[in-house]
């Protein structure tokens, strides 16, 4: 399949899963950093980003949950919340025109958790820098992102990934995935109807290089998004104007 027609279905996956109106649900919101792990070994002085077969992670903090469904039980003030995604392995690669794309066999996970020890956050490491540690998994990540209690545990399925690298300096990309809620203490407030059809969708950028809390090394990219409940019928005009842009 050509690269822009790949394109062209992620980017209208991210139409259908970024929030059109306020009438969308936001299970959770999140901002970490991802990282990969090669296997096989990439060739010796030929590195490749995300070849067939590499795992790609994500690893950092639940910033927000659905404002109804939790209110009774999300208290940022006696717990930090964090999330751990993996499971997800590259089973078609694609670069064209400076532009990575790639999708992933099914299998992915995410989990998110409610931690009273505070140790990812790592106060008062000024200025209260995140523990991710250095070239992960370490002593560090995931290990701090995924201890406490299991509130959601999600399955992904149908996830991908693009980064564009043509214009040096802006480079960005972006990160979807289907998700069903699997389990987890918060599943119990969540709907049955609602447990399945959430989109993730994630904003890919290079990770900041300044102090005081610079890109923590062997992480690949800064990563913010949010799980939710499309509206589908405020894409319609949207979908239309994706389609000119590729005839």
């Amino acid at each position: 399949m050509k690269l822009r027609t790949l394109l062209l279905l992620f980017t209208a996956l991210l139409v259908f899963a970024v929030p059109a109106s306020a009438q969308n649900e936001t299970l959770v919101s999140f901002l970490g950093f991802d990282y990969e792990t090669d296997a096989p070994p990439d060739p010796p002085g030929t590195p490749v980003y995300l070849a067939v077969g590499d795992s790609y992670f994500a690893v950092g903090f639940a910033t927000s949950f659905h404002p109804t469904w939790f209110s009774t039980v999300y208290d940022p003030g006696t717990y930090e919340y964090t999330f751990y995604q993996y499971g997800l392995t590259v089973d078609s690669y694609s670069y064209d025109a400076d532009v990575l794309y790639v999708t992933f066999a099914p299998g992915g996970k995410v989990d998110y958790y409610e931690d009273a020890s505070f140790n990812a956050i790592n106060p008062p490491n000024p200025p209260n820098c995140p523990k991710y540690g250095i070239n992960p998994p370490n002593a560090d990540s995931p290990s701090k992102f995924s201890d406490g209690t299991l509130a959601i545990a999600g399955d992904l399925a149908n996830a991908s990934l693009y980064f564009d690298y043509s214009t040096p300096g802006s480079e960005q990309g972006g990160f979807s995935s289907e998700m069903n809620i699997t389990g987890g203490l918060y599943s119990s407030y969540v709907p049955a109807p609602s447990w399945n059809g959430w989109f993730m969708t994630g904003l890919i950028i290079p990770p900041p290089t300044s102090d005081p809390c610079p890109a923590p090394a062997g992480y690949d990219h800064q990563l913010s998004g949010e799980c939710v409940h499309p509206v589908v019928a405020n894409s319609h005009g949207t979908w239309g104007a994706l389609k000119k842009l590729y005839r």
